[in-house]
């Protein structure tokens, strides 16, 4: 398909300004780029990828920032659904209340999904791993409990 020609659904193929912003904006946000492009009058997934590949208008800054933004909101999001509880208890024909586990099941699910994206796309932010130093600057935390 050529560049230049618009798509069905909308969404223009040639790079436009305003439409680079929305996207980021979108993405700070921490929507998914797949969510942004299929709504109307967005452009495919690959050619916003392709924008930000070949840095278009200075596209590619502004989209890596967005998704930095992103994977921020998404961290917000985490602690969002941890302490919601409203639907984790339901009322059953007797008037008990008692939980709902699918519910919890799949915010457990929302949780984790996250916590896995965020500790793959920013290892040093988000990541489990304990950061120990050997001859480097930093002290090895683990030889600091034990020298006396």
């Amino acid at each position: 398909m050529d560049d230049q020609v618009k798509r069905k659904r909308g969404g223009q193929l040639t790079y436009d300004r305003e439409t680079a912003h929305a996207i980021c904006v979108r993405l700070a946000k921490g929507e998914t780029l797949k969510g942004i492009c299929r709504d109307d009058g967005f452009p495919p997934e690959g050619t916003v990828r392709r924008w930000a590949r070949e840095n278009v208008d200075g596209f590619a800054t502004r989209y890596a920032f967005a998704r930095q933004l992103g994977l921020d909101a998404m961290a917000d999001e985490l602690l969002e659904i941890a302490d919601d509880g409203s639907g984790d208890f339901v009322i059953d024909a007797n008037g008990n209340r008692i939980p709902d586990h699918e519910h919890i099941s799949r915010s457990r699910l929302r949780i984790d999904a996250r916590k896995w994206y965020l500790a793959k796309l920013a290892p040093k932010r988000y990541g489990d791993r304990l950061g120990v130093r050997v001859g480097g600057q930093a002290e090895n935390p683990v030889a600091a409990i034990i020298k006396w």
